[in-house]
């Protein structure tokens, strides 16, 4: 028996799919930036734990303003932050400039 989505349902389905498939070619390319520009893996692993870490920090506060302020409306402003993150960062890098 196949699950019937409602449109949000699907809509927030696709923007995690297509959030997720974005991280994944920007974590790739990421970790062959760091490498290239002469960093051990030594340092590679301390930076991909920083955001673990930052997560395990910020979590909590995080969830109570979720609860405040609605899932939906904290879901889209992550997602906003997330991919200017991502755009601010391919800006500022000067492999792209």
């Amino acid at each position: 028996m196949r699950p019937s989505f409602n449109r949000q349902a699907k809509l927030f389905l696709l923007s995690t799919t297509l959030f997720g498939i974005a991280f994944s070619f920007w974590n790739l390319f990421f970790n062959l930036y760091i490498l290239s520009s002469g960093f051990n893996t030594d340092v590679l692993g301390l930076i991909k734990a920083a955001p673990a870490l930052a997560a395990l920090a910020i979590g909590l506060p995080l969830g109570r303003m979720a609860d405040r302020i609605g899932h939906r409306k904290a879901m889209l402003i992550g997602l906003t932050m997330g991919i200017s993150g991502m755009i601010f960062q391919k800006e500022l890098s000067p492999v792209y400039g």
